[in-house]
């Protein structure tokens, strides 16, 4: 990677106890100086401290406690990509893309204003 550009690294629970490599990933990106956001599907499961030595300095977005506002505005920026996605999801998903449909436009957003 060059420098300036920043990295999302996208996961479905972190920190994660058996989710150890991962943590190691992110700790060596940031001791090479990689500027990091971590997005994650679901909130933390385990209660006790992951991290013995130092901790990952990266931000964590949750992508499911994100506003319905940022929803919306993902969804207006890009009306057709927006529709086009919905389509998708439903093809794929079938009654069942709701959850599928809202996490990826919460992701869209969150890469855009993360500037990733």
């Amino acid at each position: 990677m060059s420098k300036g550009e920043r990295i999302g690294i996208l996961v479905k629970r972190f920190p994660k106890v058996s989710e150890t490599f991962i943590a190691n990933e992110i700790l060596e990106l940031e001791r090479r100086g990689e500027d990091l956001t971590v997005f994650t599907l679901f909130p933390p499961s385990d209660s006790q401290d992951l991290f013995s030595g130092p901790k990952p300095r990266a931000t964590v977005v949750q992508l499911n406690r994100l506003s319905m506002a940022k929803l919306a505005r993902a969804m207006f920026a890009s009306p057709w990509q927006t529709i086009r996605a919905w389509w998708a999801a439903v093809q794929s998903f079938g009654w069942n893309w709701t959850t599928p449909f809202a996490t990826g436009l919460a992701l869209s957003q969150s890469l855009k204003d993360a500037n990733i």
